[in-house]
């Protein structure tokens, strides 16, 4: 997820969560402020600072509608092919459609890429239809920069959206042709992949020109923006990668079956030195005679004192578990790689009839993928 990772649910539409990124807020106070006391009194001067204030709110909420709408698009496409897709994040540099797997046929990533342009430039012409209506009828500067705002901006979000680099919607158009040239999503994805790491370059550049050269503190966005674009466009690939890897074998296949547990009679003083040497896992199951009791972790020991460590036992400290951190050794790895990633959590542990049967975590996918490579696993 690109932002600061908390989500904050803001409504519900047509079947889809709309949520946004602690980062989005940001995004909302710089618009509105760049509106308010730069863009509308520069070519629309004369208005009362309140006016500025009002075009400013109604220009960014306008704004965020576009991007809602947008993303919207994207996500109704995705759904009429099949595409498991409930909920689009808002956050620093515009919004996300969340697709749980990859689209089924380069033809369903196409249309799902490029309805989100579509929209985008489809929205341009009604606010500008809109402006040029305003004045034929003699609008004034309130309504006719606000409408001009908005049609710019559409413009803008479409043409910077079919832009070749993976994983903006161009790119995801580039790779769509790529596969259905070649019928290969993986090299479809590499190709895709380089030209938004190559793009990513080209934005670091500019910025770091308009930096020195220009002398515009504007140019560190550029950079921002551009390292983010590159990171992404690497983690797409290598996501993908690691899905194929996963796909159709089992989880028993990577977990580990010999990780550090914990009993019920152990003493907390006994335990605590398992946490802290076991870096791979995050929790320690609490097992005995075979059988899950439960699991312990480090939020296990915020409510004890040090000096009762002798005394406690883990039997009085376990946490029960719930259903989505329990997994069976014969459940596809690709899906419980996909639970983890939507929960959060970087375990889960693998039982079947309550008997435990290991760990399975998000490092020791990463490793046991990057020794034998993707092909071999």
């Amino acid at each position: 997820m690109l932002g600061f990772g908390r989500r904050i649910r803001l409504f519900r539409v047509f079947q889809f969560e709309i949520r946004a990124d602690a980062s989005w807020f940001i995004l909302v106070a710089l618009v509105t402020a760049s509106l308010v006391l730069g863009t509308f009194p520069q070519f629309y001067p004369g208005l009362s600072t309140g006016t500025y204030v009002l075009m400013g709110l109604i220009g960014a909420i306008g704004l965020f509608a576009s991007i809602v709408l947008h993303e919207l698009c994207h996500s109704i496409v995705g759904r009429y092919f099949q595409m498991p897709i409930h909920e689009i994040t808002l956050f620093l540099f515009g919004g996300v459609a969340h697709l749980e797997d990859e689209p089924p046929s380069a033809k369903s990533e196409f249309a799902m890429a490029i309805a989100g342009p579509v929209c985008s430039v489809a929205l341009g012409f009604f606010f500008g239809g809109l402006h040029m209506f305003g004045m034929a009828l003699g609008w004034g500067g309130f309504a006719l920069g606000v409408a001009a705002y908005l049609m710019q901006v559409n413009f803008l979000l479409a043409m910077f959206n079919m832009i070749p680099a993976f994983p903006l919607d161009g790119g995801r158009i580039l790779r769509a042709l790529l596969w259905g040239l070649k019928r290969d999503l993986r090299w479809a994805t590499r190709v895709a992949s380089a030209g938004g790491q190559g793009f990513g370059v080209v934005l670091m550049i500019l910025g770091l020109t308009q930096f020195f050269v220009l002398g515009s503190i504007g140019g560190f966005w550029l950079v921002f923006l551009g390292i983010l674009l590159m990171n992404v466009a690497r983690a797409a690939y290598q996501q993908l990668l690691v899905k194929q890897a996963l796909h159709g074998r089992p989880v028993s296949r990577f977990m580990n079956a010999n990780p550090l547990l914990a009993e019920p009679a152990m003493t907390v003083a006994q335990l605590v030195p398992r946490l802290i040497h076991d870096a791979e896992a995050s929790l320690i199951p609490v097992v005995e005679h075979g059988e899950v009791q439960g699991f312990v972790d480090a939020a296990s020991l915020v409510n004890v004192p040090p000096e009762n460590w002798e005394r406690l036992t883990v039997s009085q400290i376990v946490r029960p578990l719930q259903p989505a951190q329990v997994i069976d050794p014969e459940a596809d790895a690709e899906h419980a790689m996909q639970r983890m990633a939507q929960s959060g959590a970087r375990d889960l542990i693998v039982v079947r009839d309550r008997k435990f049967w290991g760990v399975l975590t998000l490092r020791g996918i990463s490793r046991f993928i990057s020794l034998r490579g993707p092909r071999a696993a």
